[in-house]
C-alpha cells in the first residue's frame, strides 16, 4: 500500500461513523489539557479516514504541529521489539518459549528459565529496571551492567503466576534481537520494519542527532509548562527509545489490519493474551494490552517519557484505530483515544450505558475499602490474594497511590454495567470527583473480594 493511497485526502466515513464529533472531542480535549500539541490519525480497514494536529510542536519557535511532526513514542516501543522477535521466529532462528540462557550467557540464575514470552508479556516476575535507574540522559548504560544489578534481585513472584508491567524483559528481547539478528536495534528495526513499510520518519530517539520536525519535549508542573529533560536512550533501548509520526503510525497499524509485515500465525501470537498458571487471561499479550469491553475486544498500548505521550488503540470488531500523539509527558494518550472513538462510534461511548446493580452490597463492601484507603486504613482483607501480590510490585506502587485517591477524593459512585470473563466479575463504575468525572473500571472474584483495579477513563464535568 502506498503513502499517498494511505495517508491521502479524508475519505467518506465509513456507515456508523461520525468523524466530525470525533474530531470536535480530540480538539476539546486538546484545548482542555493545556497540552502543546495533540496530533491524531483515525485508520480504518489500512486506510486514514480522518487525521489532524492541534497546536504547536515547540512553543519557543511557535512551530506548528502537523502529521509529519516527529513525537517520542515510549512504550509503544515494545510492539516493534515484540514484532522483530516474531520475524526472528519466523526465520526458526527461535521461539517464544525459547529459555532465555538459550540465546543470552552469563545471567543470573534466577532468569535462565524465563522464557522469551514471559519477558514479553510482563509474567516473568522480573523488577522493573527503570524503577532503579534515572531515566535522565547520562553515560551510556550497558545491558550487562542491568542485569548484573538486577539479578540480584529477587523475582517479585513465579513465572507466569501473576503479571507486573516490567521494562527489564524488554532490555532482555533487545538483547537477544541483536545478537541473533547480528545487527543493532536500529539497523534490524530500519531494515526489517521501518523501511519496507515506507515508515521514513521513525528511528530510535538519539538526542545528539539532528532529526527534522521533531517536536520539543514539555512536562507540567507548578507554574504550568517546562521543557522536559532528555532521556537515556541506551537505558530505554527496545523498551521505549523509538520516536515516529502519526503518517508513520498509521502505516504500521494498515500492515497489522491488512497482515502486510507478520505472517497469520505471528499475528495470532501478537495478540493472543498470554494465560496465568491458574487459567486467567493476563490481559496482556507480548506489546499489547488485550481487553475487552461489553463484548467487544480491545487491542491498545500507549507509551510516555518525561516530555512526550502516545497510544494506539484497536477496536478489532470494526477494524478501526486512533493514534494519538502529544509532546507533553504524564497524560493519558489510551483515555483520549477511548473518547475519540466514543466519540466516533456512539454504541462505545460508556458514559451512555446504565443497568442495573446485580450485587449492591458488593459495591457498598468496595466503597467502603476505598473510603479506608482514602483515610490512610490500608485494609486489604476485601482484596483477593493475587491482588494484595500485585500491590507489592513496582506496579503495585501506582495502584496503590490510585485506591487512596478514589477513597478520599470521590464524591459519588454509579454502577453502569459489567461481564464476566474466565469467571471473574470485570464492573465498571462512574465516580464523581470535584469538577471531573471518571469511567473505572475494577474486577471481582467470584466471591466478592476485588482482584484488579483497570482502566480509567476520565472527562471534565460540564
Amino acid at each position: 500500500m502506498g503513502l499517498a493511497l494511505l495517508l491521502g485526502a479524508t475519505l467518506a466515513a465509513p456507515t456508523g461513523f461520525n468523524i466530525s464529533a470525533a474530531d470536535k472531542t480530540m480538539e476539546g480535549i486538546f484545548r482542555q489539557s493545556g497540552v502543546p500539541s495533540l496530533t491524531y490519525a483515525i485508520v480504518k480497514d489500512g486506510k486514514v479516514v480522518k487525521s489532524n494536529s492541534f497546536g504547536r510542536a515547540n512553543i519557543e519557535t511557535e512551530a506548528k504541529a502537523t502529521r509529519k511532526t516527529v513525537y517520542e513514542i515510549g512504550s509503544m516501543t515494545k510492539q516493534f521489539t515484540a514484532a522483530g522477535i516474531l520475524l526472528l521466529a519466523e526465520e526458526g532462528k527461535l521461539t517464544l518459549e525459547d529459555p532465555i540462557s538459550k540465546h543470552l550467557d552469563n545471567l543470573p540464575e534466577a532468569w535462565r528459565a524465563l522464557t522469551i514470552r514471559q519477558c514479553l508479556s510482563h509474567t516473568a516476575g522480573l523488577k522493573d529496571y527503570l524503577a532503579t535507574y534515572s531515566p535522565l540522559k547520562s553515560d551510556p548504560v550497558k545491558a550487562s551492567d542491568v542485569f548484573k544489578k538486577m539479578g540480584a534481585m529477587t523475582l517479585d513472584f513465579a513465572p507466569q503466576a501473576s503479571w507486573s508491567y516490567s521494562n527489564t524483559g524488554y532490555l532482555i528481547a533487545t538483547e537477544i534481537l541483536e545478537k541473533l539478528s547480528r545487527q543493532s536495534y536500529s539497523e534490524f528495526m530500519q531494515t526489517r520494519i521501518f523501511k519496507p513499510l515506507g515508515m521514513r520518519s521513525t528511528s530510535v530517539s538519539d538526542p545528539d542527532r539532528v532529526i527534522p520536525n521533531r517536536a520539543r519535549g514539555y512536562s507540567i508542573g507548578p507554574r504550568g509548562l517546562q521543557n522536559a529533560p532528555v532521556i537515556n536512550p541506551s537505558l530505554a533501548s527496545g523498551a521505549g527509545n523509538l520516536v515516529s509520526t502519526v503518517d508513520d503510525l498509521a502505516l504500521w497499524e494498515a500492515s497489522l489490519q491488512t497482515n502486510k509485515l507478520l505472517k497469520p500465525e505471528s499475528l495470532k501470537q501478537f495478540f493472543a493474551p498470554v494465560r496465568l498458571t491458574n487459567g486467567r487471561s493476563s490481559e496482556y499479550s507480548i506489546g499489547w494490552w488485550i481487553r475487552q469491553d461489553k463484548d467487544r475486544p480491545i487491542i491498545e498500548h500507549g507509551g510516555n517519557t518525561v516530555g512526550f505521550s502516545s497510544d494506539l488503540f484497536r477496536l478489532p470488531k470494526e477494524n478501526v484505530s486512533m493514534i494519538v500523539l502529544t509532546n507533553t509527558g504524564g497524560v493519558s494518550g489510551a483515555q483520549w483515544a477511548r473518547a475519540g472513538l466514543a466519540a466516533l462510534l456512539p454504541s462505545y461511548d460508556p458514559k451512555l450505558r446504565s443497568e442495573p446493580d446485580p450485587n449492591e452490597r458488593e459495591t457498598a463492601l468496595m466503597m467502603l475499602t476505598l473510603r479506608k484507603w482514602g483515610k490512610g486504613k490500608y485494609d486489604t482483607s476485601n482484596f483477593t490474594e493475587d491482588f494484595k501480590s500485585n500491590l507489592n510490585t513496582t506496579r503495585g506502587l501506582s495502584m496503590r497511590f490510585g485506591l487512596a485517591s478514589i477513597g478520599k477524593d470521590a464524591l459519588s459512585c454509579k454502577y453502569l454495567d459489567g461481564e464476566t470473563v474466565d469467571g471473574f466479575r470485570n464492573k465498571r463504575f462512574k465516580f464523581k470527583f470535584p469538577g471531573a468525572v471518571a469511567i473505572m473500571e475494577l474486577t471481582f472474584a467470584p466471591d466478592g473480594k476485588i482482584a484488579n483495579l483497570g482502566s480509567i477513563y476520565s472527562y471534565a464535568e460540564k
